[in-house]
């Protein structure tokens, strides 16, 4: 009989603990996504301060029309 009780509170803990751990889970990844965001913003301000002020240029790849590199990261 105890050994049931026992197991119960364990698992009424589980439950209460569970959803938290799920919120922890994806505050982590929301942190580490603005980290990478902020990485590379912080990359390319460097590239347009050592080019004078010019944003990194566009380049025609496999022969398409010009188009800017962040077109290709989302096709």
């Amino acid at each position: 009989m105890e050994l049931l009780i026992v197991i119960a509170i364990v698992g009424t803990l589980l439950a209460i603990l569970l959803p938290v751990l799920s919120q922890a889970r994806d505050s982590a990844r929301t942190a580490a996504c603005a980290d990478r965001l902020r990485q590379i913003g912080a990359g390319l301000m460097a590239y347009v301060n050592d080019h004078n002020g010019m944003f990194i240029p566009a380049a025609s790849i496999g022969g398409a029309p010009q188009r800017f590199w962040f077109d290709e990261l989302n096709p």
